[in-house]
């Protein structure tokens, strides 16, 4: 049973009824001035699950930690416009209760990322938050990962210069999301009111320009190794193209580092699981303007068996690839199977930290989370030592960090030879 009930009235009114006492699941007074803590304690029970108090200015925040005790099953919480409520009772939400699903703290200055972080860091079955004129400067940088089941996140009007990358982790899942009227700065808030999709768009640019320089060297380097190499005998065959295998090619982003390979012809083989990347990796390949100077051309299939004869390609490239596969071992070693002798494995990855603790921690306890939402993609690999066991003749590999990415930071890039 709900109650919605007016003023004036006292506790007989609301808790009789034909004389037998009301159990109530959902009790509601909004925006009524005159509702007191004393009045919501004396009707709670605990078969309460939802509690509307928005805008009911002599609410404490003692009312908000006894609800929580009270009612340890509640799953909505309404404290919109109440401005004796402060981070401390709010704290509590995360502390009491594991069952919330839809929070309300909209309005009240005395709100900051405090409370709001610890309910996002405790919170998993939270579904809608609404955080509009708070006091909030920030997020958790995994927010995205955390709230995995949310609809509505309405954070406009806060004190926020940045969002966190992992926000974009929620495209799919959240409905509703508002950030206007922050002082953004990352990504810009032109980028922000366009919607998660734009903040992806922008995030996923960002990462590529920060990573261009040194991945263009490395492309470099293969496409040298590769010209020196097609000058031995038997490395390409009379009349025929040096082929390039791009395992997981995707959208096909490394379409731009082709376009200066200083090679006549290539003939690029892709290799994606999904099978309905052909045309985005084609346009990307006519952006780059690759084509027709060398052949593209995709195949559906999964890179623990790759559909080629042993020994029959002159260089394989996998960016950010290694981390989803379901097999990295039986990916790398199959990898290696279809290389010629003395050619080239091209690999760029993102790998669990060697140098930060706490980082590596956090990577460890996100994977499984980061698995079900980006296609298998795992945090906790140690894809390089995956390669360094495979038993290539040469490895050229290099561990480091980027600066702006969070879990993604440490990388690892290299040249293997076969």
């Amino acid at each position: 049973m709900h109650l919605w009930k007016g003023l004036p009235f006292d506790k007989n009114d609301v808790l009789k009824e034909g004389g037998t006492e009301v159990d109530f699941s959902y009790i509601s007074f909004p925006n009524r001035k005159h509702v007191t803590t004393e009045l919501v304690v004396d009707i709670l029970t605990e078969k309460v699950t939802g509690v509307n108090l928005n805008y009911c200015e002599k609410i404490t925040d003692s009312c908000i930690t006894f609800i929580l005790k009270r009612c340890p099953q509640i799953a909505d919480l309404f404290v919109a416009g109440c401005p004796q409520i402060t981070d401390w009772s709010i704290s509590s939400v995360a502390d009491c209760c594991t069952t919330i699903k839809c929070l309300n703290v909209s309005e009240n200055k005395n709100i900051t990322s405090r409370s709001i972080n610890k309910v996002i860091e405790s919170s998993p079955q939270l579904e809608q938050l609404w955080a509009y004129k708070c006091a909030i400067t920030s997020l958790p940088e995994n927010t995205g990962f955390l709230l995995a089941k949310l609809q509505t996140l309405w954070i406009s009007n806060n004190k926020l210069t940045k969002l966190p990358r992992t926000i974009t982790k929620l495209i799919g899942v959240c409905d509703h999301f508002y950030a206007a009227g922050n002082p953004l700065l990352d990504p810009p808030l032109k980028i922000v009111n366009q919607g998660l999709e734009a903040i992806r768009k922008y995030n996923n640019e960002d990462y590529e320009l920060e990573i261009f320089p040194k991945k263009e060297q490395l492309f470099s380097t293969l496409f040298s190794c590769l010209i020196n190499s097609s000058k031995q005998n038997g490395f390409v065959g009379v009349g025929e193209k040096l082929v390039i295998l791009e395992v997981g090619i995707g959208s096909f982003p490394n379409a731009i580092f082709y376009k200066h390979a200083n090679i006549n012809e290539l003939d690029i083989i892709g290799i994606d699981s999904d099978d309905q990347i052909d045309k985005y990796a084609r346009n990307s390949a006519k952006r780059a303007g690759i084509l027709p100077n060398h052949s593209l051309r995709t195949i559906h299939a999964t890179s623990e068996a790759l559909p080629f004869p042993d020994a029959s390609v002159n260089a394989v490239v996998s960016t950010l690839t290694l981390c989803t596969v379901q097999n990295p071992f039986r990916s790398i070693a199959e990898i290696k199977r279809v290389l010629k002798p003395g050619g080239k494995f091209l690999f760029w990855e993102h790998v669990l930290s060697e140098t930060d603790e706490s980082l590596r921690k956090s990577q460890i306890a996100l994977s499984p989370q980061q698995a079900k939402l980006k296609n298998g993609c795992c945090l906790d690999r140690r894809t390089g030592e995956t390669i360094r066991a495979a038993g290539f003749s040469k490895l050229d590999m290099e561990y480091f960090e980027l600066s702006n990415f969070s879990i993604l930071n440490p990388t690892i890039c290299g040249i293997a030879t076969a």
